[in-house]
Parts: C-alpha cells; structure tokens; sequence
C-alpha cells in the first residue's frame, strides 16, 4: 500500500471510529472493536476481541515473528462524555470540516488506534523482516479507570507482555515553541499521584451566639491557604526524565543546561528557575515546574449546613501530584510539615507511585532519529505527562514505555483544551504526520535495530 493511499485509510478509519459513540462511563467500545475487526480482515491481520463484560471489548492483533521481542501499540477506544457546551458539529458525527476531523476521540485517542491500525497494515508485507513482533492493542475503559482494560489484561493474560521490550501509547507527540525552537513533547514518565483529606473538629461546644476565633473552619482555611501558597522543594537531583527535561530546554534557551544534576546544589537550582523563567509558553513552563517538584491542588472544601451556627467540623481533599520515587509517608510528611502549627488531622489515600522510563534506551534513539527525518527541524524533549494513562500498568513490567504520538501543528495548549472539552478536533494534516512518524518510528525499531 502506498503511503498517500495510507494516509487516506487513516482519515477514513479515524472518521469511522468516531462516529462510534463509545462514551465512558456508560462504557460499550464493540462498535468501534467491530470497525477495527473488519479493518484488520480486509488486510489479513489476525485478530482479537477479547471482552471481560459485556460490551467492554479490547482489540489485539499481531504483525511479525512470534519468537521475536515485541513492541506494543498502545490506544484506546471509550472517549469521555461530549459535556454540556454547546459543539459547532456532532461529536460523533467523524465530519471533515475546513481540513479538520471533527468529534469525540480525534485528539483523544480514536486518531491514534487509527494511526497504529494502519501502522500495521503497511507492516504486513514485510511481516517476516520485522525483528520485532508487532503488537495492536486498543483497550478499554481507560477514561475511568482501565477496570475492562489494560488491568484485566495485564492481571489475567500477562503472557501478552511476557516478551514486550517496548510500547508507544497516548500522553506526548503535541508541540510547543521554546526559544523560537519547535519540539515535540514525549512522555518517558508519568508523575505519582495521591489525594491528600485534611479535616479538623471542634473540640470545646459553645452557645453559637459567642463568636469564636478557633474555629475548623478557620482553622481549615488557613491550611488551604498555606497549600496554596507551599512550593515543594527542588530535589538535589532530579530523575531521568525531569533532568533531561530540564537540560533539553535549558540547552535550547542557551543556558548552563550541565549545572543541572551537577555538583553545587545552589547552581542547579540557579539553572533551573533561569530556564522556567526564560520559557515563554505558559503550558510548557508549567510542565517544567512540575518536573522539579511536587504539587498539591487544594480542590474540595467542605464545612457547615447553616448560617445560623458555626461549624464543628471541616474537611478539604488536596490532589497530590508527586515526583517518580515519592512514597505515599513522604508526601504525607511533606504537608504535616508545612500545617505543623494547625490543629488539623491528615490522612493520604488512592496512592499511586508515578514512573520514570529515562531516555537512555533504544527506544528513544529510535524516536529520535525517525524524527529527524519527518521534520529535521524540531527536536524531541521527554517530560512528565499531564495525566495518567494506560502506560502507567506496563512500566512495572520493566517495559520501556513512551506517550509518543507525534502531530505536527496541535500545539499542548490546543491538545489539553480539546482532548475532554468541547469541540474537539484535529487538524487532517497533522493526521496524516502523524501516520508518517508513527511509521518510521516503528520501521526504526522493527526492521533496522
């Protein structure tokens, strides 16, 4: 298959795959799994549906030596809910619109199943030169929770990735602008996360005409402010990813990027906030922020039923969003720390430790060389992704996985907007990049390394 001919089968398929309404929660990806069924015979690619309940379909297929190392292509199928505004098209109507494919899953992340269905299907001739085996997986039920997804697989079919070295999945590939210098963001980690439940009770009851200074809710507000206002500190060295960040950006800005993770800690610090404050774009330097610390959001807040009465008691949930190799004690010591003078019980629940794959690896050298070739003049940065995906279950595994789908011209601000909000879309150009990159990654990987 020619790749313009490609090119066009992954419109198609993208199109197709959105106007399957596979919203989550409900939950149902078997329109879009029969789609990607059909897809797959019509190329003579064996393949999968495998459904722990009903309606809740994941989809594998193989390309390539089954006694060869496998890399995974990693997407899934159930989108989030269209939401309450307004969209200018139907968010599953998959319409063409002024050169840009319109609805739920063209960012998130029906444009990537399309990208690697179609990955496979160019592969197929050559399946037998392939020094990996190829691995098609689109999961579900990864937008609430991977329950029918990746954590029914990996927990009762682990002979899929008993020999997977390498995984491309969701998180990265947008761009962003640094230094007048375009790159492409790739996700080699992914942060921890924890929610963190403050709360505070009145110990001494009074008549609620006497005006109290000591109350939870004072007591509370005062700890929510002191959140807010917390910066963590900078970590005397930072993990794989977060160094590379750092000095990738700082190298681009034409700053002392090896004084990061270097000797003087007073210097590494110097570094690293002269690289956040020389980054123009805000979204990036948020990310930066985030590569060198961890971060709590106060985001609930309760206290009291009347006006009438003081409260007795106060409750705030923080969201904790923590470095790779921060344990659930540590961040909990963190905010006791920082609230030591306030009368207010904490307790961390839903831990999850973060990840950190580096870039040290063939992997990366894959991506960046395929890279070089589709657009010589950007280059690719890894970062922490902005959320958790379906990569987080195969880094325990030991397999080097990477958010990695490259489309040129969706800017991170465009990309975050988009991807849960409304009017969701993607440019047919970057699409087709997308298909481009995606295969010369693979090809990198499978028939030259």
């Amino acid at each position: 298959m020619h790749l313009t001919a490609a090119k066009q089968q992954t419109i198609k398929l993208t199109s197709c795959l959105i106007q399957k309404d596979t919203t989550n929660p409900p939950g149902d990806e078997s329109a879009a799994a029969a789609v990607l069924a059909e897809f797959f015979r019509q190329h003579d690619i064996s393949c999968r549906l495998i459904e722990p309940s009903s309606g809740r379909v994941n989809v594998l297929a193989k390309v390539g030596p089954e006694d060869r190392p496998s890399i995974c292509l990693l997407s899934h199928l159930d989108v989030v809910k269209p939401g309450e505004a307004a969209w200018q098209h139907d968010p599953f109507g998959g319409q063409i619109v002024d050169g840009e494919i319109w609805g739920r899953g063209a960012v998130d992340t029906k444009q990537v199943t399309a990208i690697h269905a179609v990955t496979m299907a160019l592969l197929k001739p050559v399946a037998d030169k392939l020094h990996h085996q190829v691995i098609f997986l689109a999961t579900a039920d990864e937008e609430n929770g991977s329950k029918w997804g990746m954590e029914f697989l990996i927990n009762s079919k682990p002979q899929l990735f008993a020999s997977c070295e390498y995984a491309l999945t969701e998180g990265g590939g947008f761009t962003a602008t640094l230094g007048g210098q375009r790159i492409y963001l790739l996700d080699s980690g992914q942060k921890g996360t924890a929610h963190i439940k403050l709360s505070c009770t009145q110990k001494h009851s009074s008549h609620p005409g006497l005006t109290r200074q000591d109350t939870p809710l004072k007591t509370m507000l005062e700890a929510v402010n002191r959140i807010y206002e917390y910066q963590s500190p900078i970590p005397h060295k930072l993990g794989r990813t977060g160094a590379h960040f750092l000095r990738g950006s700082a190298d681009i800005l034409d700053l002392e990027a090896e004084l990061i993770n270097g000797g003087n800690y007073q210097d590494h610090c110097r570094c690293i906030h002269q690289t956040i404050s020389s980054c123009n774009h805000a979204t990036l330097r948020s990310l930066l922020e985030g590569a060198v610390r961890n971060s709590y959001s106060p985001n609930v807040l309760r206290a009291g039923s009347t006006v009438r009465r003081p409260p007795t008691e106060a409750c705030a949930s923080v969201k904790a969003q923590l470095l790779p190799g921060v344990k659930k004690e540590e961040a909990t010591e963190e905010i006791a720390a920082e609230l030591e003078s306030l009368s207010v019980e904490i307790k961390t629940e839903d831990f999850a430790s973060g990840y950190d794959v580096g870039t040290d690896n063939q992997l990366f050298e894959a991506c960046s060389r395929a890279m070089r070739r589709v657009d010589p003049e950007a280059a690719v940065v890894p970062f922490y992704a902005i959320g958790r995906t379906d990569g987080r279950f195969l880094a325990p595994l030991g397999i080097k996985s990477f958010g990695f789908a490259p489309l040129k011209g969706l800017d991170v601000d465009e990309a975050a907007a988009r991807a849960h909000g409304a009017d969701e879309r993607l440019s047919v150009k970057s699409l087709e990049f997308g298909l481009e990159a995606n295969l010369e990654i693979v090809r990198e990987l499978t028939l030259k390394g």
